[in-house]
């Protein structure tokens, strides 16, 4: 897992996926975790969560955004994005979203895309999850591949 540590500069932070990191079978795989320092984000800061990487064979992906205290799987999930068709061999995929905070809590919105289709989200809206962000909290982006692996190459979070 990564620390972002924030500035008062423009770009007020970034952590980037220091390795590849992939899937393995078709069960959820964490393949890039960011902790959000306690305090270091309020109510109206925006984050840009981005992940590509390649697939290595035929499958449906879901690629999916998670905040909570803990950086694993049993944080909420604020997105869910699922490929609707088999996601091609050896094509690119991935994810680019903004995560708001907000008084109600964290909305992510965004796109995600596999080779040349964009994924539609798996829910009907917005997700609002609500981190405790006076204490450390994560962004995390898993996958999950029906066959073979997803492997990210690169991976940031930013602040806007």
């Amino acid at each position: 897992m990564t620390d972002l540590v924030m500035n008062q500069q423009d770009i007020v932070g970034k952590a980037g996926l220091a390795a590849p990191a992939a899937t393995s079978g078709a069960g959820e795989t964490i393949l890039f975790s960011v902790k959000i320092k306690a305090g270091r984000a309020v109510i109206g800061d925006a984050l840009r969560a981005f992940l590509h990487g390649l697939s290595s064979s035929t499958g449906t992906l879901a690629l999916k955004i998670r905040i909570g205290p803990a950086g694993t799987l049993s944080d909420p999930i604020a997105l869910t994005l699922i490929t609707s068709a088999a996601q091609v061999a050896n094509q690119h995929a991935g994810i680019d979203v903004l995560v708001n905070i907000r008084a109600n809590g964290v909305i992510v919105e965004g796109k995600g895309w596999a080779q040349a289709a964009l994924l539609p989200m798996a829910t009907a809206g917005a997700v609002v999850v609500t981190p405790n962000i006076s204490a450390d909290w994560y962004i995390t982006i898993t996958c999950a591949c029906s066959v073979g692996t997803f492997t990210a190459q690169v991976g940031e979070v930013r602040g806007l």
